[in-house]
């Protein structure tokens, strides 16, 4: 076979593509690395960290928590130079919770390096409450405030306003995924429908305002925010 039949195609043998273009990394992508050596050293002088990591350990080594639990670690016994030791091995994750609670008090989630692994404020009036590291696939205060309000029916449906034409449909639609908890998750991309500005304030009277606001970073970064149903 001849040589020249390789030389036809592979790198180098098509003429570039003047349009052609790569989209760059988004400035928010970051990658965690491994702790220092000075946080490493650290370890012989926290015992009480390293007791609580052990314990941890052991415990994901018996039972990984199933959907909706969560193993949990008070951290108040520490001191300030255990925590501050603590959270420079743990990191932060991509995810980021905020819920305000009826009560008037809120908390604040961040996720470590580990995925499943939480950081868990209790706070009230900037006071904190109570500092918790919890194991799961999500923290038991989210999953409390995710389903603790009641299910909608059509009594919630907000009176029409002039000028509606897809938002009638869209909210049965809503209404009959999020009164059924069995079902799998169902979205809806508004940026694809033709919504008027009566339509978008339908919706937003429907669905209201939520007390969870959650931030995904890393690749990009997503805003999630709940609404009230």
């Amino acid at each position: 076979m001849s040589n020249a039949f390789f030389h036809l195609l592979g790198p180098g043998t098509q003429p570039d593509d003047a349009s052609f273009s790569m989209n760059p990394l988004p400035l928010t992508c970051q990658v965690n690395g491994d702790p220092s050596m000075a946080a490493l050293e650290r370890c012989a002088r926290s015992p009480a960290v390293m007791a609580l990591l052990t314990d941890l350990r052991g415990q994901l080594a018996r039972c990984i928590p199933e959907v909706g639990d969560v193993l949990g670690w008070e951290l108040s016994p520490l001191n300030a130079d255990d925590l501050s030791f603590l959270n420079t091995l743990l990191g932060e994750g991509e995810v980021s919770v905020r819920i305000q609670h009826p009560d008037g008090s809120e908390s604040e989630i961040q996720e470590t390096i580990f995925c499943g692994l939480w950081r868990v404020r209790h706070l009230h009036n900037r006071r904190l409450l109570t500092d918790r590291l919890e194991a799961g696939s999500a923290p038991l205060t989210l999953w409390q405030a995710a389903t603790a309000d009641t299910l909608p029916d059509d009594s919630l449906l907000p009176p029409p306003v002039a000028g509606l034409m897809n938002g009638l449909p869209l909210a049965h639609e809503l209404l009959a995924h999020v009164r059924d908890p069995a079902l799998q998750p169902h979205s809806i991309n508004l940026t694809q429908l033709p919504l008027s500005e009566a339509d978008r304030l339908f919706l937003a009277r429907l669905c209201g305002h939520g007390n969870i606001q959650i931030r995904i970073s890393g690749y990009g970064e997503s805003p999630i925010t709940a609404t009230a149903l």
